[in-house]
This record gives C-alpha cells, structure tokens and sequence, in this order.
C-alpha cells in the first residue's frame, strides 16, 4: 500500500526521522552501520541560508537539479530535479528555463525530468517535451531506466524502520537542526535522498545552478562542500598532456582503473596511505603492487619538511565539471576551509549560525586544476562499502589565493 503523503505533510518530525534514516543500507541479514550522509543535510542547508547569497552574483539561483544517465551509460545524460508546484519561486523558474534552454541548445537530446506530487498526493514523473509554441512539462510513463516503484515504495520500508528497536540511536538527529526550515523543504530534501538512493543510475547531484543573464558565461554551476586539508602524498598525472586531458572521461578511464588496481588485501592492510602513481599517456597503468617495495614520496610534495595540504574532489563531480566546460558553463568550488572535528556541527548552533568565524574560497575550476589523485579507504571516507575512494585534488594552497569570504559568528 502506498504512504499517505498527504497526512506526512502535517507531521514535520515523522519526516526529521525519516531522513534519519533515508541513507542507512542494510546487508541480508539486517545488519547496517549508522550513516554519516544525515550530517550533509545540515551543512547544505547552510549552504544554502548563509553561504549561497554571498557567492552569486545574480537572483537568479536554482537549486536540487541532479544529473543521472540511461542505465549508467555516460552517453546518454539526463536530468531530474523535485519540484512541488505550491513552493515555486519565479527566479529559479526563470533559472530552469534558462538552464534547459542552453543545455537543449548544446544538445537537444538530453532528456529533462521532474518528480513531484499529483492532486492525490502522489509521487509523479513529468518529462520536459519541446514544443513549437514553447516548452511545457507533461506527464510521461516512467521510463525504464528510472526505478519509479522503487521511489514509491521507499517511504513504507523507512517507515518500518524508524520502529525497529535496532534503530532508536539512529533517530532524533535532524530535527533539532532542521526546526527552522519549512516543512516542504524538509520533505523536498527526503524525496531528492530517496530519488537518488532507489530512482537513478550513476546519479550525482548539484548544488546549486546560477543564471546570469549580463555574463559571457550565463550558466555557473555551484559546489560546496566543508573539508579541511589532506597532507598524505597524492598519486601525480604527471605524464599526461595536460592538453590532451580536456575531454578526459574522468570516471571510465581514470576511476574505474585505479579502483581495480587499489582494491586488494595489500593496500587496505595500510590504512589511508596514499602512493606516488606515474601514469603515461595512451598505456594501461602499471600494477600497483610493483610499486609497494620502491616508492618514494615525491619531492614536489615536501618543502622544508612540510607536506603540501590538498583538497579533495570526488570523481563524480569531476565528470560534472567535465560537462559544464564541455557546454560551455562556469564551475565554481567554494571550500569552507575548516579545521578537523569530532562533529562538523560543533561550529554550528542549532539555528545554523556559525560558532567561530567561517573561511570561504570561491575558484572557478578546469580540468587543469586537477592534478593529482589520493584514495581513502571506504570506511572512512563515508562510503557506504570497504572499497577504496578516488578523489581528485586541489592545491590548497592555489585555492586559498581565490576569492575569499567569511561569515562572523552571531
């Protein structure tokens, strides 16, 4: 039987626990480990109260677009975003038109999708068709390569969940911090987690999308995230053309390959170690394990006995960065630069303000910033599996020379 949406809609911490939960896998045997993903629901809506009015430049904003693919296959792009027709906002439709229209323009054939609520407080699917008096969003069957009943049927089983005893510790997070954000919000934010975790292939979301209608660049994609520095070595790109890289399919050639050669017993016995990797161009990559017995931290990443600090960025990302220069677009980065804790809500109060002054450095990125790849083990990189993490890297160092900002604490 389908969850009564309607009746969830008046119960604002039934949906807090939900989202509790959205992101905890269980193995076959019920067995899970708590989630560390319900900590990002807080720092994004910081982001988004604090943080975004001070890093565009236009009104023109929009947020919760996400872009997955048919099946997982990279050719074919599409994008979805949640909307709810009582919570519109005419400058970010005016940002979606604008989106769409430049994305159609570059490629026409990129699909565009909607999920939202029908009048009987349904979960339903539109596709964006082009028309020749304008464009407008009609209702589609689900295509095959969206797993709708999944995204229907999620809300039962993470009901059932939040009253498993098993689960008790797991609850009460997310309202404290979320009592100040409408109720559609909250929802808004458990149906994207929902949509992502059981709807889409290789889906990745966006933080925000800005439309300046006055720049050469009319498009700019925004990323946040909070992170404080890594001083372990980085495996170095040091034999590609950097020229050459421009059009690197980030994710199948470089991602792929490097998680097959680092996942063994050999690497994960050392525990967020990080190697020297030379890679040469058009060669498949050598063996890692031929390197454990002779590597050498490189001498460009150690000046007066200090390791370099980087800043890491998921290969998922760097696929959408690789998209918004291919179309065109502007991709910015902003880093709150901040130091290692216990919880990162330690420097936030339970209205979002900050506890102690907040670092921000806005860089628009390219591919040549890229340089170096570090790998951490699953476990403690959030990942939801033992595998190992591939994150591209930034200097931090070159990123704290971009555009800086700071918000006081009040």
């Amino acid at each position: 039987m389908e969850f009564n949406i309607k009746n969830l809609l008046s119960e604002k911490s039934l949906i807090c626990s939900l989202l509790d939960v959205v992101d905890i896998k269980e193995d076959s045997k019920g067995n899970f480990n708590g989630s560390k993903r319900k900590h990002a629901h807080i720092t994004e809506k910081f982001f988004e109260n604090r943080i975004l009015p001070i890093i565009t430049n236009s009104e023109y904003v929009s947020r919760g677009w996400i872009r997955f693919s048919e099946f997982g296959d990279k050719s074919k792009v599409c994008w979805i975003k949640v909307v709810f027709s009582w919570n519109e906002n005419v400058n970010e439709n005016r940002t979606d038109k604008a989106f769409i229209s430049e994305v159609l323009t570059f490629n026409p054939k990129i699909k565009f999708y909607t999920l939202g609520l029908d009048k009987y407080y349904c979960y339903t699917l539109r596709q964006l068709l082009s028309k020749e008096n304008g464009k407008s969003f009609c209702k589609v069957n689900t295509p095959p390569f969206i797993n709708f009943k999944g995204i229907q049927d999620e809300l039962s089983r993470l009901n059932g969940l939040i009253y498993k005893p098993a689960y008790s510790d797991e609850l009460g997070f997310c309202e404290p911090w979320l009592e100040s954000c409408p109720v559609i919000d909250v929802f808004t934010l458990l149906t994207e987690r929902i949509l992502m975790n059981k709807g889409l292939f290789g889906c990745t979301d966006i933080d925000a999308i800005e439309y300046n209608p006055d720049s050469s660049k009319k498009i700019i994609f925004h990323e946040f995230k909070r992170k404080y520095p890594f001083k372990d070595n980085a495996f170095i790109k040091e034999s590609i053309d950097i020229q050459e890289v421009e059009n690197y399919d980030f994710r199948t050639k470089l991602q792929n390959n490097l998680n097959e050669l680092l996942v063994n017993e050999n690497i994960l016995t050392k525990h967020k170690k990080t190697y020297t990797l030379t890679m040469d161009k058009g060669v498949a990559y050598a063996k890692i394990d031929e390197y454990l017995n002779s590597i050498e931290y490189s001498t460009e990443d150690i000046k007066n006995g200090e390791r370099k600090e980087y800043f890491g960025i998921d290969g998922s990302h760097c696929e959408t960065i690789e998209l918004c220069l291919s179309m065109g677009f502007r991709f910015t980065h902003t880093i709150w630069d901040s130091k290692k804790t216990e919880s990162p809500y330690e420097l936030l109060n339970s209205i979002l303000n900050p506890t102690e002054l907040v670092h921000l450095y806005s860089k628009s990125i390219h591919i040549q910033d890229l340089t170096k790849i570090t790998r951490t083990v699953g476990p403690d990189s959030g990942s939801f599996n033992h595998g190992v993490r591939i994150q591209f890297t930034i200097d931090a160092n070159e990123m704290r020379k971009s555009a800086h900002r700071t918000i006081s604490p009040t």
